[in-house]
């Protein structure tokens, strides 16, 4: 597992680094969410660690970022604030973090706060060849159906992207649905999770809110080509 770890105080940082590489996982650190940001394109990670109170940038608008960006709209964020930020987390809970620790930061909460996100990621395919028979096919036939789902989502992705900025919101909520009932159809669980979810947004969400919804759709299709590629 793969952790970026954002914190612009060097010894929490460095603390924080230490803890995890001696769990035994791969973390690459930053001391700002600006250079954060800019390694994104570069590298992939299954899990964000970031402070709320940072310079340059605070973590509230790293995180709008992070969720406004196909590449990581679905990736795991964990937020590092202190008993006096209570402002800050909630409104890091506002807009979908659910998950932080207190500092001082310790092993004893640390360890267990990640190994329980761990446990909720979705695998992008539930179990491929179980699905497979249970559609009559080979495998061979099932992942050339997957392949036409994740290229019919992504030409129907960039037409909803264009009627959203015209201001047609509920062309998210149908575009939504019916990758819903596909993905479902082809066992493609957490695509189909995470489309029901879009598809049942309150209407009165911003702009932003609703891009940050079809971003968190792109990031799991590709999470699926991803899986896709690695079938036998």
């Amino acid at each position: 597992m793969k952790i970026m770890v954002v914190e612009d105080d060097l010894i929490c940082r460095k603390l924080l680094v230490r803890f995890l590489e001696k769990a035994g996982y791969t973390v690459v650190e930053f001391e700002s969410a600006t250079s954060a940001l800019q390694a994104i394109g570069e590298a992939t990670f299954d899990l964000i660690m970031t402070d709320v109170s940072m310079p340059e940038m605070s973590g509230i608008e790293f995180i709008r970022r992070l969720r406004a960006d196909a590449r990581t709209a679905l990736t795991p964020i964990i937020v590092c604030t202190a008993n006096a930020e209570k402002d800050i987390v909630v409104e890091a809970v506002q807009m979908g973090i659910r998950d932080y620790v207190l500092k001082p930061i310790d092993r004893a909460t640390l360890l267990p706060k990640i190994e329980e996100v761990k446990g909720r990621i979705r695998p992008p395919l539930a179990d491929p060849t179980k699905v497979a028979s249970t559609l009559g096919m080979d495998g061979a036939e099932y992942k050339e159906l997957l392949t036409l789902l994740v290229k019919n989502v992504s030409e129907r992705l960039a037409e909803a992207r264009a009627k959203i900025e015209s201001g047609d919101v509920q062309a998210l909520i149908q575009f939504a649905r019916d990758v819903s009932c596909s993905a479902s159809n082809l066992g493609a669980d957490a695509l189909q999770n995470t489309a029901t979810q879009a598809a049942t947004m309150p209407t009165g969400d911003s702009k932003p809110q609703i891009q940050s919804r079809l971003a968190s759709i792109e990031g799991e299709l590709n999470r699926l080509q991803q899986a896709i590629t690695e079938l036998s």
